[in-house]
């Protein structure tokens, strides 16, 4: 109705209210509520100048608080920044309760927040938290936690997020059961990652607290996953799962597509956006799942063709090995398929080949049988080398076991490497 303008009927309507929950509620608090609604709606100064009068009638303080509440909050509304702080000040300097200095103060630091003066609105929170920390004259526990609350606002405007994490914590040693703070301080704290110790113990408590409480249980779940407890944290996305948290089925997804289990994580992402307002990861799992199955299967199509081809290279290399009519030359100067220059060297069993290059030290050490070779290829950086050339060279050491044999048709030796993943293949001829 405020909406509409109808300001009348919603008095009316606010009065009934008012008569019929009598017994149950808070006048002073409804009525101030009632008020700022009516001016955020209306915009009509006649509103803010009630709040005055009403403010100025207040002999109870917390009456009073009520209405200066919702007072600053309408300024608030209409950016009248300067002015709330003017008032609030005003208040402040006649207050002598330290439990009401305490709502004006975190009220305060509010606008100060508002109007972008940050250092003003942290230093009058920590004036307040040293005051209440010193008197012992009544107990300030609520109090205590609220200005934390409230500093922890000032220290997150100030992107100070490790602060912001520690002045929440720091609220719940006074309010230890609130369940909006501790959630909140656990999960502002999984942000940080050397303060993971206050979540772990925040979200745990929490759980005690709120056993079925599906996000503790999925973040709990992301906890134990960073401390590499794989089996827990999987035990806490599936309670959170029981509960139809989707926001858990996409992590739990994650986990079982690490560990190799596309349909079972495709399984629970397809039934997760089948629910209400699903949790958009379960859509990001589906495209990685398509996205990785379809990477597995090139790459394996790729490795059963290399696998045959190498399959029928060994199975010559195992002929020559038991073939007398074949040997290696004794023959020292060969070249590469890269026309570099190699040398090798044959004594009793073993053979060595030593390539020349303008920026690496390449060599086979192994062993021979007739025709056949096995050993290891080595090619590795040379620094020396490296330092007197402008071309590019990789730094890093490569190692491959080589299989190979002397082709007498080609008049050649074969090299390759048996394993799946490497592909090397030399071939070197006489030079």
């Amino acid at each position: 109705m405020l909406n509409d303008s109808k300001v009348d009927e919603a008095e009316a309507l606010f009065e009934k209210f008012l008569r019929d929950n009598k017994s149950l509620i808070n006048y002073e608090h409804e009525h101030a509520f009632f008020m700022y609604l009516h001016f955020t709606n209306t915009r009509n100064t006649d509103v803010l100048d009630k709040l005055i009068i009403l403010i100025g009638q207040s002999k109870n303080s917390n009456i009073k608080s009520e209405y200066i509440n919702a007072y600053i909050y309408c300024l608030e509304t209409v950016n009248e920044f300067n002015k709330a702080i003017i008032f609030l000040e005003h208040e402040l300097a006649e207050t002598q309760e330290i439990k009401i200095k305490t709502k004006y103060t975190i009220l305060l630091s509010k606008m100060h927040i508002a109007n972008l003066n940050l250092d003003e609105a942290k230093i009058i929170m920590v004036r307040l938290i040293n005051l209440l920390s010193k008197d012992k004259s009544d107990d300030f526990s609520n109090e205590l936690h609220n200005a934390y609350l409230q500093l922890g606002e000032v220290e997150n405007k100030k992107e100070n997020q490790t602060d912001y994490a520690l002045c929440l914590d720091k609220a719940l040693q006074y309010q230890p059961a609130n369940t909006k703070t501790l959630f909140s301080a656990a999960y502002e704290a999984s942000q940080t990652s050397f303060l993971e110790t206050l979540s772990l113990s925040d979200y745990s408590l929490l759980i005690e607290l709120n056993p079925e409480d599906a996000a503790t249980l999925n973040n709990l779940g992301v906890v134990a996953g960073k401390l590499n407890l794989k089996i827990t944290s999987c035990d806490y996305y599936r309670a959170a799962n029981k509960l139809n948290n989707t926001l858990a089925m996409a992590n739990m997804g994650f986990q079982l597509l690490s560990a190799g289990c596309a349909n079972e994580a495709e399984e629970l992402a397809t039934f997760a956006i089948s629910q209400k307002d699903p949790n958009k990861n379960n859509h990001e799992l589906l495209a990685k799942i398509y996205k990785e199955r379809e990477t597995e299967e090139t790459k394996w199509t790729k490795a059963k063709k290399t696998s045959l081809e190498k399959q029928k290279f060994l199975r010559v290399s195992t002929e020559m090995r038991y073939n007398l009519d074949v040997s290696i030359p004794n023959h020292n100067d060969w070249i590469d398929n890269q026309n570099r220059p190699v040398a090798i060297t044959i004594e009793r069993d073993y053979i060595n080949m030593t390539w020349t290059d303008s920026t690496r030290k390449i060599n086979f050490y192994g062993s021979y049988e007739n025709a056949a070779l096995r050993g290891v290829y080595i090619s590795a950086p040379d620094k020396e080398k490296q330092s007197l050339t402008l071309l590019a060279s990789s730094d890093k050491t490569e190692t491959y076991q080589c299989t190979g044999y002397f082709d007498p048709i080609k008049d050649c030796i074969q090299l390759i490497s048996s394993d799946i993943e490497k592909d090397i293949k030399i071939t070197l001829s006489k030079a």
